[in-house]
């Protein structure tokens, strides 16, 4: 299987032809920020940008930060709450976001299960320096894990 992390608005807006092509036959799955969605479908909204994703994907997962993320799993649409948490740096959470995402996938969980755990992996790594997890965050989330299974 395919997937695609769209990385940053100004590299779509740069490469877009490039991504357009990476998407012939559709990717699996993309992963998205909210202004990479709008870059990389040229639309205006988010609902447009839901929409025109599905030109390049069967599926997708756009990350909205302090408001969670919205997740087309070939069927429908969820919308994964936001987690108020004090956002200290948010280097690596899309990174997180997309590595939890796909190894709970790995292990068998729907993709909205998938999504709520790469919810709370991005909501812990923001609350510290630096794009790894702490030890305590990393068990913190193990224990996530456990507790929604």
């Amino acid at each position: 299987q395919r997937a695609l992390s769209l990385s940053d608005p100004g590299i779509v807006t740069h490469f877009y032809d490039a991504f357009v092509q990476l998407c012939e036959p559709k990717m699996d799955i993309i992963f998205c920020n909210e202004a990479e969605a709008l870059a990389f479908t040229k639309t205006h909204s988010l609902k447009e940008a839901e929409t025109s994703l599905l030109t390049y994907t069967d599926t997708f997962v756009i990350t909205r930060g302090e408001h969670g993320a919205v997740m087309y799993d070939g069927s429908q649409t969820h919308v994964i709450p936001g987690k108020p948490v004090k956002a200290i740096d948010t280097n690596g959470a899309g990174d997180i976001f997309t590595g939890a995402f796909l190894s709970a996938l790995l292990k068998q969980n729907s993709y909205y299960d998938a999504a709520v755990f790469a919810n709370e992996a991005a909501s812990l790594l923001v609350q510290q320096f630096g794009p790894r997890l702490s030890k305590e965050h990393y068990h913190g989330l193990l224990s996530f894990m456990s507790d929604h299974h």
